[in-house]
Formats: C-alpha cells, sequence, structure tokens
C-alpha cells in the first residue's frame, strides 16, 4: 500500500455501474478510472504514471509505460500467459480470480458424470431410433453412490466438484502438489467448496496419480496449466484407468497427452471422455480426436454462465483485495512466481 494519497486504479473489465459505485465505495482514496481494452497491446501501450493498480488479463511487457505499477489484478484462474512476462521480477504482485467460475465449472463436471453413469447417449440413440428395450438393454443408469472420483488439482474448482460429488455418496481422492496442506485460503462464495479439506477420504501428490487412478470411475481434471502440470495425464496413466472409467477435463488441454486419449478411446480401453480443452483451440475439423468414440468435445464453455454475474464476482473479490490492500492485510488469491498460480 502507497502513502496517505490517491491510489489510482486502472481497470479494462466491462463493470456495470453497480459494480463501479461498489468498488468506489471500497475507500475515498481510490481513483478508479474504467476503460480499454483487455489485451496485449493496449497494456503495452498505456501511459500511466500514476497507476499504482492494473485490472486486467494481462501484465504489461516492461514497467516504462507505468512506472509505479505495484499489482495486477485478472479475473483468469488459469494466468500461464503471465510467468513468460515475469512480473514479479519488476516488484509486481499478481492476484487472480481463483473461485469465480468455481460453481459453473463444477456443475459442468457434475453434469458430466451424471452424463456418462445415466447412460445418455445410448438413451438419445435408442429414442432417435424410436426403439423401446428392455431393463437389459444396457440403458439403465448406474448408482453413483459409492463410487470414486479423482481430482487433478484441489483448488476452488476442485473442491466445489468434490462438495457436489460428495453429496451423491461419490468417494473423492484430491490430487495436490502438497497434500499435506489441505485448507484453502482463496476466495469462494459462501457455503461452497471444501476449505477445509474434510472432503477428501484420499490424498496423493501428482507423482502417484497413475497408481490413484487405477480404482477409479472418473478423472476430473481442474488444475491449471504449469510446466508440473503439462502432460500429467500421460499415456501411461491412461493405461492404468479401467476400460469403463471416464476423463473430464475443465482445466487445459495440454494436461492430456491428446493423441494416447484418442488412441485409449478407440481400442475401447476408456469407457468414455468428455473435454471441455483441447490442444489446439479451436480443435481443427479435421482433428483425428473428433472421430473418438465416446468423446463429447465442448467448446471451452464450462467457465461460463451469467455473465452478467461473473463480472459482479469479480467486482466482489477486487472490492475485498482493494479493502485488504489499503488495510496492509495479505492479499488472498495470490499467484505464486514459481509455481505459475
Amino acid at each position: 500500500m502507497s502513502g496517505a494519497g490517491r491510489i489510482r486504479v486502472r481497470s479494462v473489465y466491462p463493470f456495470t455501474e453497480a459494480d463501479r459505485a461498489l468498488l468506489a465505495a471500497v475507500h475515498p482514496r481510490l481513483e478508479i478510472i474504467h476503460g480499454g481494452e483487455d489485451s496485449q497491446a493496449w497494456v503495452d501501450a498505456l501511459i500511466d504514471p500514476e497507476a499504482e493498480i492494473l485490472v486486467a488479463s494481462t501484465v504489461p511487457m516492461s514497467s516504462a509505460g507505468m512506472p509505479r505499477l505495484r499489482w495486477v489484478f485478472t479475473a483468469a484462474a488459469g494466468v500461464e500467459g503471465i510467468p513468460p512476462l515475469d512480473p514479479w521480477s519488476r516488484g509486481i504482485v499478481v492476484t487472480n480470480g481463483s473461485g469465480i467460475h468455481a460453481v459453473h465449472m463444477a456443475e459442468y463436471l457434475v453434469a458430466g458424470v451424471l452424463h456418462a453413469a445415466q447412460r445418455i447417449p445410448a438413451r438419445m440413440a435408442a429414442h432417435a431410433e424410436r426403439r423401446w428395450e428392455g431393463a437389459e438393454s444396457g440403458l439403465a443408469g448406474l448408482r453413483l453412490r459409492g463410487r470414486r472420483a479423482v481430482i487433478v488439482g484441489y483448488g476452488s474448482i476442485g473442491r466445489e466438484t468434490a462438495r457436489l460429488l460428495d453429496a451423491l455418496g461419490v468417494r473423492i481422492t484430491a490430487v495436490k502438489r502438497d497434500p499435506d496442506r489441505r485448507a484453502d485460503p482463496g476466495w469462494r462464495e459462501p457455503g461452497t467448496g471444501d476449505p477445509e479439506g474434510m472432503i477428501p477420504d484420499r490424498w496423493v501428490a501428482p507423482g502417484d496419480l497413475a497408481d490413484a487412478v487405477a480404482d477409479a470411475d472418473h478423472l476430473l481434471l481442474t488444475a491449471p496449466l504449469t510446466p508440473a502440470t503439462r502432460g500429467i495425464v500421460s499415456a501411461a496413466v491412461l493405461a492404468r484407468m479401467r476400460p469403463d472409467a471416464w476423463l473430464h477435463n475443465v482445466g487445459r488441454g495440454a494436461l492430456v497427452d491428446q493423441a494416447a486419449l484418442g488412441a485409449a478411446l478407440h481400442a475401447g480401453r476408456l469407457g468414455g471422455a468428455i473435454v471441455d480443452v483441447t490442444t489446439p483451440e479451436p480443435l481443427p475439423p479435421d482433428d483425428p480426436l473428433w472421430a473418438a468414440p465416446n468423446l463429447l468435445v465442448t467448446p471451452h464453455i464450462s467457465a461460463i454462465g451469467d455473465r452478467d454475474h461473473l463480472w459482479h464476482l469479480t467486482a466482489v473479490i477486487l472490492a475485498e483485495q482493494l479493502r485488504r490492500d489499503l488495510a496492509g492485510e495479505p492479499q488472498i488469491n495470490v499467484v505464486e512466481a514459481g509455481a505459475g498460480y
């Protein structure tokens, strides 16, 4: 926090007038300037010697235009584009929007689990063909209670997913960089998530993923993309999964060996997959992954719902962060330079 003078904040996000008023009400010292383009080119071209805080999805490549910049707040949870710009070496703190999208993405994942367990594709096919088949037709759903889901990345999205699946009786294995640190200090909507880490009955490190998936019914990927998580679901991990297990990915496409996933589906060595993220994006129409059986690809939409509400939650987190900054309190959702999230 700076001295007793005004603190200038530059925001490019499309906050409503009500949310702008919410931010302005945090403290009279704040001078919040709204407007601009949420792009690297616009941020790099911005010249504002007084700006201390930037609200945008990226950071400037140099400090020449904003020499007093000390903090960047981004609404994104995945910030893999920021580490190469190395704001930390320039004394810039980065905080992200972890928790904003947790409810939407968790509901997407639970819908996918139910899609698989209730055999929705087979039912839709039977309906389209006007087939009325008996109880032994394979159209009956599978009981979820007592089954196991492995969640890779036990942050805000993973924890809200665990809460919803726990209500259905699904047992949870949490895969986390440091499994001994079970509490989550990040922001969350009231009543959501698993802040104390009480839901999983197993905790494992990423290096134990291949063993963890051996008895899993569902493998859910909610981790950010970092050097440590790139390709974490390798051909070897896929080979350890049961042939009736499903993979669900809302993290980043590069978490998975995509060619190995397609091969496993074609060979019948995997029950199915639902992926909201691919490599590359958009996935080209001629990419072989499209032809894999028992696969549903969605166009990176799991985090998108009521946009006005998402921007409101962004304003709520930002207001809390600004309050903490002015009070000299520790920030939440701080992105660690070495970890990349």
